[in-house]
């Protein structure tokens, strides 16, 4: 019973940050946020974890925090959520890219954009909550142009999104 009500205070205070994201208040942001990853881990669910590493990493980005957004993404890929489920692996892998991109390893970012892309290929159709629905194959393409834009891959980063887009 108290997991489920750290559970659900998790999701509205992340729910709250993403409101606050939304008026560019990006410090309450990071308050919400930080209160989030409290009541997710005492609330010892892998999918509402990892919703709070993801977009720790994500407000991250937004604030140009790259190393905090590196951190928040391995803690996303270490979650149990990631280790068990390929959809997850996928979702912080693609978060681990963006950051090691920001940070201008290009090795490193095309590296865990692969496996990214790889991990997701393996995902079955197994239902998941409803705040991942914004995550697939169209979300990935997005995320692979930004990271090889963010290496320097302009070229690549035209090819692969415009491909991916033509189905090719």
């Amino acid at each position: 019973m108290h997991r489920a009500l750290y559970a659900l205070a998790a999701e509205y205070t992340t729910i709250a940050a993403w409101s606050c994201i939304d008026l560019r208040d990006l410090g309450r942001a990071q308050n919400y946020l930080h209160e989030s990853t409290a009541f997710a881990g005492l609330s010892q669910d892998p999918s509402t974890g990892m919703r709070v590493w993801v977009n720790v990493a994500m407000l991250a980005y937004q604030r140009r925090n790259w190393p905090e957004q590196l951190a928040a993404a391995q803690a996303a890929e270490a979650s149990p959520a990631a280790r068990r489920d390929p959809f997850f692996g996928s979702m912080a892998g693609v978060r681990i890219a963006l950051a090691h991109a920001t940070l201008g390893d290009t090795r490193a970012a095309q590296r865990s954009l692969g496996a990214a892309q790889t991990t997701l290929r393996k995902a079955g159709e197994v239902e998941h909550p409803r705040w991942t629905a914004f995550y697939g194959a169209a979300e990935l393409d997005h995320l692979a142009a930004i990271i090889l834009n963010h290496s320097g891959l302009h070229a690549n980063a035209e090819t692969s999104s415009a491909y991916r887009s033509a189905g090719l």
